[in-house]
This record gives C-alpha cells, structure tokens and sequence, in this order.
C-alpha cells in the first residue's frame, strides 16, 4: 500500500539505539530476539510474537538482549505528502522511569 511504509531492523544485543521521535505512528512486530522498547521513559519488554505501537512524537529507543529483528508499518508516506513529515534524533538517552506491567 502507498499509504504505509514498511521497515525491517535488526537490533544487536548490547547496545542501545539512538532515542528518535518522529510524526506518525508505527506498528512493531517481532520476528525474532528479546529485550525491550523504551517509549517516553516506559520500558516494553518483548519476545518473539510480540506487537507494539509507538505513537507520533513519543522518544523512542531501542535494545535487544539477543540479536533481534523487528518489522514496523506506520503513516510516513501519508505525512510526507501532506508535508507534515517531521523526525530528529536526540542528543541524550531518555531515562527509563518506569516499567510497563511492573505494580
């Protein structure tokens, strides 16, 4: 479909990704590998099978505990052509505050 891109990303273990933020959300899926996404200072653990949103403009970063490989589908080619696209890197991880599930 024209309206959603679709990415594949392997994530290493041992390091964390860049914290991003972009306009438009993103559905992740889990093909393979463990660890967990840090979404405005909430940790998501995952595993294989596991599906998870990241919504527009929510920091976001990554790390995997074993060589894992995620597939997003969001709404960037929608906001492109509107010209609505927008995404930066920041310079500092964000914190982890809290932990999803965690009482």
């Amino acid at each position: 479909m024209a309206t959603f891109s679709c990415e594949m990303h392997r994530i290493y273990p041992g390091g964390r990704t860049a914290t991003r933020r972009k306009t438009g959300s993103s559905i992740w899926v889990v093909f393979r590998g463990r660890g967990h996404t840090v979404i405005r200072g909430e940790r998501f653990d995952w595993g294989p099978g596991d599906v998870f949103v990241t919504p527009s403009w929510a920091a976001v970063d990554h790390e995997a505990d074993a060589t894992a490989d995620l597939f997003a589908v969001s709404d960037r080619p929608v906001l492109q052509a509107l010209h609505l696209y927008r995404e930066e890197t920041l310079l500092v991880a964000q914190e982890i505050a809290e932990r999803f599930g965690a009482s």
